[in-house]
């Protein structure tokens, strides 16, 4: 693995063939390199309108009418605490030709539920160049914060296009660099109870799991207290009293629906 020099102190961790570098910088900057995880991309192809249209499970299309439908794939992972992507660098990307020539459908104008749109054309620059489309494999990257876990997403596109030789490639390996830099901490709480933390711990591991991007989950730093009553909507605690597991707000006429997630 190459890492760009970078003045600061540096620690290298290796878990579950999923390796990445952190260098942690007097700015407070952190880099990394990431292997993306591709072995779970499969896709299918099917016939519309005289085109090849790709079919890939959790796909998403992005919204460039008469483009070329080539679907992104999103990696969802955690980040060091009070962190932000702030770009993402390809370091080695290796392509693989499937075999056969492609008319890949375009991509079509959304329309709302019940309307139907009239076929939109493919875009006559982009389909009779020879530059493979789209160019380039990171489409878009965003940074959140979810109740004190730092959250960061990555699109790429696993495909690229030449409509000219009619050559649909797919990408077998990804090497990116992930550079991130300081933010304020966003709104967690402060006290919990030992089951809201479990369940919501729960909910982080499935969001980020999903994706094969195995980083070790940061937990926010957060006070434990249990309150054992069940309480009356008059009776919420204040922000100095005990905690509650969940908060359920609902009209009398649909509160037997949330009987279930009452404390028996």
């Amino acid at each position: 693995m190459r890492l760009k020099t970078i003045k600061g102190k540096r620690i290298m961790i290796s878990m579950n063939n999923t390796i990445f570098a952190l260098a942690l910088l007097t700015t407070q900057l952190i880099a990394y390199t990431m292997n993306i995880p591709l072995e779970n991309i499969k896709c299918e192809f099917e016939e519309v309108q005289g085109f090849k249209r790709i079919v890939l499970e959790n796909g998403i299309i992005p919204d460039m009418p008469g483009a070329p439908e080539i679907p992104l794939v999103v990696y969802v992972f955690t980040l060091p605490t009070n962190q932000n992507i702030k770009k993402v660098n390809v370091v080695n990307a290796q392509w693989e030709q499937i075999p056969g020539q492609f008319d890949i459908f375009p991509v079509q104008k959304r329309a709302i539920i019940g309307q139907l749109n009239g076929f939109f054309e493919p875009d006559s620059v982009i389909y009779c160049s020879s530059e493979y489309y789209p160019q380039t494999i990171i489409q878009g990257f965003h940074s959140g914060n979810l109740r004190g876990y730092r959250i960061g997403q990555i699109s790429i596109a696993p495909f690229r296009y030449n409509p000219v030789l009619k050559r649909l490639e797919v990408l077998r390996n990804l090497n990116v660099e992930i550079e991130t830099e300081l933010v304020q901490s966003g709104i967690a709480p402060i006290r919990q109870t030992s089951f809201s933390k479990t369940i919501f711990e729960k909910f982080v591991s499935s969001l980020v799991s999903h994706t094969g991007i195995r980083i070790p989950i940061i937990n926010p730093d957060c006070c434990i207290e249990e309150n054992p009553e069940n309480l009356l909507p008059a009776e919420l605690p204040s922000l100095l009293g005990p905690p509650v597991d969940l908060v359920i707000i609902t009209t009398e006429q649909t509160a037997s629906a949330y009987d279930e997630f009452q404390r028996l």
